[in-house]
């Protein structure tokens, strides 16, 4: 077997390290704990995503790996900082990507392929796919961004059920629990965008921050099963019930049934670099 190919080594990593951060402080265990979880969590619908696109083995060690390391720097983060908001501590895409190269985790994989894992794991989490990505890393980034708002929807969506996996500042990022959505956040949505994540002011903003996750989706597996999971329609029965709420639901809503209808087509990349839609 190729160096590199077989992941188990860097799992037991990532078990290993994960674990040095719980410690006696039960709050700090908690919020690694459930960290950790989502990170085999990706690792799965990753796997699935990519069985769907009839990925060869390198394409998919490429993508669990990416998958396993892409929140690395959650841990630190959070023994730091006490906290999983990026604006208030750090970005943890670009810290993930910092202990992966100071850890040198990469050793076995050929350049090429150390560099798209980084590049990946460091941009998973930013608003936008860079312009100037190449078509390997657009692929694998967004391949990636996919896997992760499915299972963070699942994560969230349980916690507004009552079936709460961790201290609720940690999943709500201590956001006040005002019954209204800021306008701001309202109109990005109307306008088919991603919510700026500076005009969250309330608990419902962030709410509608993640429904709006689905114009940021790109493999046609991830529509089908955000469909077939029902997320959207979880989170906006969390909603206030207002004129705002409503319009907001029938416009992610619409937008997905165009997707699964296949009457709105977005440009992506194979691995290879051939353009496909889905």
């Amino acid at each position: 077997m190729r160096p590199g190919q077989d992941i188990s080594r860097y799992t037991a990593w990532f078990r290993n390290y994960a674990s040095s951060f719980c410690g006696d402080d039960g709050q700090v265990w908690d919020a690694c704990a459930l960290k950790t979880r989502h990170t085999f969590r990706v690792m799965g619908e990753i796997g699935v995503l990519g069985k769907s696109l009839f990925l060869s083995s390198r394409e998919m060690r490429l993508a669990r790996m990416m998958a396993l390391l892409h929140d690395v720097g959650r841990f630190t983060q959070y023994a730091r900082f006490k906290t999983f908001v990026d604006a208030v501590s750090v970005d943890h895409g670009d810290e993930s990507a910092e202990i992966i190269a100071r850890e040198n985790l990469l050793e076995d994989f050929p350049e090429c392929e150390r560099r798209l894992i980084l590049y990946c794991v460091k941009w998973h989490n930013k608003k936008e796919v860079p312009a100037d990505a190449s078509p390997e890393g657009e692929f694998f980034l967004r391949l990636l961004r996919d896997a992760d708002k499915l299972d963070i929807w699942r994560v969230v969506c349980a916690h507004y059920n009552g079936k709460m996996e961790a201290p609720k500042e940690t999943v709500e990022l201590g956001l006040p629990g005002d019954r209204s959505i800021s306008q701001n956040v309202h109109k990005d949505i109307m306008a088919g965008g991603i919510v700026n994540s500076l005009d969250l002011k309330t608990a419902p903003d962030f709410m509608v921050l993640q429904m709006g996750w689905v114009f940021d989706l790109n493999i046609d597996k991830s529509f089908v099963l955000l469909n077939k999971r029902a997320y959207l329609e979880k989170i906006a029965r969390t909603l206030p019930p207002c004129r705002e709420a409503r319009e907001i639901y029938q416009k992610v809503r619409s937008y997905l049934d165009e997707r699964l209808q296949g009457k709105r087509e977005i440009k992506t990349v194979s691995a290879t670099g051939d353009a496909n839609n889905g």
